[in-house]
């Protein structure tokens, strides 16, 4: 016997359901479904607070946020909604009034249960995002970091460094290059360095 299909949700659906969540809980919507998010450990925590830091020293007159901000991400066919750890948004209006869209960078804090989600899905649809220049995707568990760049277009590179490394990056949301250390992302976490 066959089921009946289940009815994909709306962005506007994701919205109007936002304020009923019991506190501390965050779903986020992907091709139409609700997933929830899980709580993250203390490491996660200082990792998305460094993180927080460094991007508002870097941007200063943008809009830095952390996982508290919905991010709409219209890719293709479908409107998803995300909870990005950190996110940064230049353009005015980027910023609407539930939500924020045209994000220039977004960071995931990944654990062992995002990192398909983290390293699949979302790059992928971050990708689409006409306005953004920088993703990276932060481990959690181990002193790595994985990031790409639009080089401009639709040409992007993949990086990544770990330890005491600097990854150079050219120019971002007008800045002239940025410097990234993972021993700055990490500061102050028990996650150990790469060997």
């Amino acid at each position: 016997m066959l089921k009946p299909a289940r009815k994909l949700l709306s962005y506007a659906d994701f919205l109007a359901r936002i304020d009923s969540w019991p506190e501390g809980i965050k779903y986020e919507l992907i091709g139409g479904e609700f997933f929830l998010m899980t709580g993250g450990t203390p490491d996660h925590d200082l990792i998305k607070g460094n993180v927080y830091l460094l991007l508002r020293r870097l941007f200063p007159a943008c809009y830095v946020t952390t996982g508290d901000a919905n991010l709409k991400a219209e890719c293709l066919t479908e409107e998803n909604g995300y909870f990005p750890d950190c996110m940064v948004v230049c353009a005015e209006e980027g910023k609407k009034e539930r939500y924020y869209d045209r994000p220039l960078v977004l960071v995931e804090v990944s654990s062992p249960g995002t990192q398909y989600l983290d390293r699949a899905k979302k790059k992928r649809d971050y990708m689409q995002l006409p306005s953004l220049s920088l993703y990276l995707i932060i481990d959690s568990t181990r002193n790595h970091v994985t990031g790409i760049y639009r080089k401009g277009g639709n040409t992007w590179e993949e990086f990544a460094f770990t330890n005491e490394s600097t990854i150079h990056l050219p120019v971002i949301g007008g800045l002239p290059e940025i410097a990234l250390t993972a021993a700055k992302l990490y500061e102050k976490t028990g996650v150990k360095q790469k060997s």
